[in-house]
């Protein structure tokens, strides 16, 4: 895979899950405008811009992420570890299919669920985890959507 740009979250996460390049998974920016809803939503956790109502109802996720999860073609058993508030989304459904969903609350939860997972069984097994900080990728997205 080469380097992606822009380099941000959406893209970046997105190109990683799918093996594909931002201009054919077309997840490029947090906030995109939806002609399907006709108005700019807040693509990963599927709400609008305005409002942060829930996509759900309006349109199915999978209508707007066609992509295929990398863990389909893994012939290992693979394991993808998010955080509790966004392990579940819509997004993270489609992005992690193949693979069993875990969850964590903590940074020593987080620690625990990978040496709790990498131990059971002898198995070849993949696993992606992905830790951020809440808190701080919040600021950042909100500092650059006041730039623009």
């Amino acid at each position: 895979m080469t380097s992606v740009l822009p380099a941000i979250t959406v893209s970046t996460v997105t190109s990683f899950m799918t093996g594909v390049a931002p201009q054919q998974h077309a997840f490029t920016v947090w906030f995109m405008y939806l002609k399907e809803i006709g108005a700019v939503s807040v693509i990963l956790p599927f709400t609008t811009r305005v409002g942060d109502f829930s996509l759900d109802k309006k349109v199915k996720y999978k209508d707007i992420y066609s992509q295929k999860s990398f863990f389909e073609g893994l012939k290992a058993n693979s394991f993808s570890l998010k955080h509790k508030n966004y392990s579940d989304s819509a997004y993270s459904l489609l992005a992690s299919k193949g693979s069993k969903r875990l969850s964590f609350s903590s940074l020593s939860d987080f620690f625990r669920q990978i040496e709790n997972t990498m131990k059971k069984g002898k198995r070849r097994k993949f696993m992606l985890d992905y830790w951020v900080n809440l808190i701080l990728s919040a600021i950042a997205r909100e500092r650059r959507a006041k730039k623009y």
